[in-house]
């Protein structure tokens, strides 16, 4: 079965998705806790460019390692004042030092000041399956000008616009 574009590696969305990705450096995680229910933590994090997985760093007492020990299934998302990004997929934890070690990013610092040989930190690894993003056109001066114009002129205020997509991710770390 042929995909379509937004769903090709080589396609714009595609290309669209993994460059918003990269501009981030924190996000919020989600996973299934004991109770069914949702829970969320904000941890740093960066994408992997050989196997597209996303690293976020946590402590081995955190009770997201606990929950991901337990439940695989998580989401991450990721916003600025107008992007907003959504990926489902699947999650594990290492506390392998190696791995750590490699993975490991200076901006964690803040959050993690041990780095890390800190011996309670542990990664969390996420796979997406899916990915989402939203990027809205209006913000800022723009379109503080564009409705200036409308007001003055009487004139029709032109469409608003949001970038939009959904993308399979699942051969990242598949292929």
């Amino acid at each position: 079965m042929l995909l379509p574009d937004s769903f090709s590696p080589r396609g714009p969305q595609y290309a669209r998705i993994t460059a918003l990705i990269e501009s981030f450096h924190a996000a919020m995680f989600t996973c299934v806790g004991t109770n069914g229910a949702p829970c969320s933590w904000p941890l740093p994090m960066r994408r992997d460019p050989q196997n597209q997985l996303l690293y976020l760093p946590s402590l081995a007492s955190s009770p997201v390692v606990a929950e991901v020990e337990r439940d695989a299934r998580a989401l991450v998302t990721m916003q600025d004042r107008r992007v907003y990004v959504s990926l489902t997929g699947r999650a594990m934890v290492t506390g392998n030092r190696s791995v750590l070690a490699e993975r490991w990013s200076d901006r964690w610092l803040s959050w993690f000041p041990e780095g890390a040989n800190d011996p309670q930190l542990r990664l969390v690894c996420f796979a997406p399956h899916t990915g989402e993003y939203w990027e809205d056109d209006s913000h800022g001066l723009a379109q503080l000008v564009q409705s200036a114009k409308v007001l003055l002129t009487n004139g029709d205020a032109p469409p608003h616009t949001v970038d939009h997509a959904k993308v399979s991710l699942s051969y990242w770390y598949t292929s």
